[in-house]
C-alpha cells in the first residue's frame, strides 16, 4: 500500500476552507482549483492592506462566491473565467446566506473586486505567453 502524501498546513487550511464545496472526485478538484484561485485573490487584499475587519468579511463572501460558483455553476473544470461574470446566484445567497441589504451589498462589492482580480491575471497570462 502506498503511503499518502503529509498535508501541508496550507492544504489543510484549503481543505478546511471547501470542505462543503464538493460531493465527488471530479467536483473536488474544482474546488481545490477554485479555492486555490480564491486564496490568491484574498492573499492580494491582505498585501494591499486591508484591515482585519475587511479582510474577515471578504473571507466570508468569498466563500460564499465559492461555494455557490462550485455548487450550481456547472463546471467540469476549473477556470478563473469562472469568476468574471458577477456577480452572480444573488437569489441563492439572499436564500442560503442572509437576504439583508448590507449583506448583499458586501457580496456584491466582493464580486466585483473578485471580476477585477481575474479580468487582471488573465491579462497577465495571455501577455506571458
Amino acid at each position: 500500500m502506498a503511503k499518502s502524501k503529509p498535508r501541508s498546513e496550507e492544504d489543510e487550511r484549503l481543505e478546511s476552507f471547501i470542505q462543503d464545496w464538493h460531493w465527488d472526485k471530479p467536483s473536488h478538484k474544482v474546488a481545490q482549483q477554485a479555492g486555490a484561485f480564491l486564496f490568491a485573490f484574498l492573499n492580494s487584499l491582505e498585501q494591499r492592506g486591508l484591515s482585519r475587519n475587511s479582510l474577515s468579511s471578504y473571507r466570508t463572501q468569498i466563500w460564499c462566491i465559492g461555494i455557490l460558483e462550485c455548487q450550481y455553476g456547472g463546471h467540469n473544470r476549473f477556470s478563473p473565467s469562472m469568476f468574471i461574470r458577477g456577480p452572480r446566484w444573488e437569489y441563492e445567497y439572499k436564500r442560503k446566506q442572509s437576504d439583508s441589504a448590507n449583506a448583499l451589498e458586501a457580496y456584491r462589492r466582493a464580486w466585483r473586486k473578485l471580476d477585477s482580480f481575474t479580468r487582471e491575471y488573465l491579462r497577465r497570462q495571455a501577455q506571458a505567453q
